[in-house]
C-alpha cells in the first residue's frame, strides 16, 4: 500500500470526527507532496509515521487545527471548566455538529464547581441545542447558585427550552424561594424532566408553595427530592393539595421539613385520594405517635403506596403498635 493511499485512510477517519465539516473530508484538500517542515504534523498509522504537512494545502491545515481546537473545547465542557472557553468557541463547537446528535454529553456531572453567572449562561446556551447535545443527566449540586438570582434565571430559561434532560440535581445550592419560583415556572412548561432534586436549598414555606403549584400542573415528573427545605405547615399544606391532583409522581422525599402532627394529617388525607405515589420519605419530621396514626389510617384506604420511611420521628411504643396493625 502506498503512503498516499494510507494518508487517504487516515484523512477519512479524521473527516468524520468532531469539528470537521461532515460534507467535506480531508481528501478534498490533499495536494501534491511538499518538502516537510521542522514543525510538521505527524500521523502514525500501520506501525509507521508520516508527516501530514506534505499532503495538505493551507485549507487542510486549517481544518486539522480546527479539529484539535474543537476537541479541546469538548473536553473543557465535559469537565465543566467553562471559564476556559469563550462564547465564540462554544458556537463553533455547536456549529461543527451540523445538526447531527452526539453522545459525547449524555451525562454532565458538575458538582462542586462554584459556577459563575457567565458560566451558567454558557451552560444554558449549550443546553438550548438539545437536539444536538443530547444531554440526559445534569448534576449541578453544590455549586453555590445562591450568589445571584440571575443564575436561577438562566437555569429556568434552559428548562423551558430543553427537551432532552431527564434527570436534574440542584441539591445543596441554597437557591431560596426566588430560585424555586423560577425553576417551578419553567417546569410548568417542561414535559421531559422525570427526576428532580431540590434538596437543601432553603426554599422555606414560600418556595414550597411555588413547587406545589408546579406539581398541580406538571404531568411528567416522577421523582422529586424536597428534603431539608423547612417547608413547615403552610408549605406541607401546599404539597398535600398537589398530591390530591397529581397523577404522575411516584416518589416524594420530604425529610427534615418540620411536618409535625398537623402536617402528617394533611399528607394522610391526600394519600386517601392519590393513586400513583408508591414511595414517601419523611424521616426527621417530629410527627410522633399521633402523626403516624394518621398515616396508618390513610394506608388502609390507599392501595398504591408500597414504601413509607418515618424513622427518627419520636415514634414510641403506641406508634409502633399502630403501624404493625396496619402491616
Amino acid at each position: 500500500m502506498s503512503k498516499k493511499t494510507m494518508l487517504r485512510r487516515v484523512s477519512e477517519s479524521l473527516g468524520s470526527s468532531l469539528g470537521l465539516p461532515r460534507t467535506r473530508s480531508l481528501n478534498s484538500v490533499i495536494s501534491s507532496p511538499k518538502k516537510p517542515k521542522a514543525s510538521s504534523t505527524v500521523v502514525k498509522n500501520y506501525g509507521a509515521s508520516y508527516t501530514l504537512d506534505r499532503y495538505l494545502t493551507n485549507e487542510g491545515h486549517r481544518l486539522v487545527a480546527s479539529y484539535f481546537r474543537l476537541n479541546q473545547t469538548q473536553k473543557y465542557i465535559q469537565k465543566g471548566t467553562f471559564h476556559k472557553i469563550t462564547e465564540k468557541e462554544l458556537d463553533e463547537l455547536i456549529d461543527s455538529y451540523n445538526g447531527v446528535t452526539t453522545r459525547a454529553f449524555e451525562t454532565l456531572n458538575y458538582q462542586h464547581l462554584s459556577l459563575t453567572l457567565a458560566e451558567c449562561k454558557l451552560l444554558a446556551k449549550l443546553l438550548k441545542y438539545n437536539a444536538i447535545t443530547n444531554i440526559h443527566t445534569l448534576n449541578l449540586s453544590r455549586n453555590r447558585l445562591s450568589g445571584s438570582s440571575l443564575k436561577s434565571k438562566w437555569l429556568g430559561k434552559l428548562l423551558k427550552k430543553n427537551k432532552s434532560i431527564k434527570e436534574l440535581s440542584l441539591a445543596f445550592n441554597k437557591i431560596g424561594s426566588d430560585g424555586a419560583r423560577r425553576i417551578s415556572k419553567a417546569l410548568k412548561i417542561n414535559t421531559t424532566l422525570k427526576r428532580l432534586s431540590l434538596e437543601a436549598n432553603r426554599l422555606n414555606t414560600q418556595g414550597g408553595l411555588f413547587v406545589s403549584d408546579m406539581l398541580k400542573v406538571n404531568r411528567t415528573l416522577k421523582y422529586i427530592h424536597l428534603g431539608s427545605n423547612n417547608f413547615q405547615f403552610a408549605g406541607i399544606q401546599g404539597i398535600a393539595e398537589a398530591l390530591r391532583v397529581n397523577e404522575s409522581l411516584v416518589s416524594l422525599s420530604l425529610d427534615v421539613n418540620n411536618i409535625a402532627i398537623s402536617g402528617s394529617k394533611l399528607l394522610a388525607d391526600a394519600l386517601t385520594i392519590n393513586k400513583t405515589l408508591t414511595h414517601l420519605y419523611m424521616p426527621r419530621n417530629n410527627i410522633g405517635d399521633e402523626g403516624l396514626k394518621h398515616l396508618c389510617q390513610a394506608l388502609l384506604l390507599n392501595n398504591s403506596l408500597t414504601y413509607l420511611d418515618v424513622e427518627f420521628n419520636n415514634i414510641g411504643i403506641h406508634g409502633n403498635t399502630e403501624g404493625s396493625s396496619v402491616l
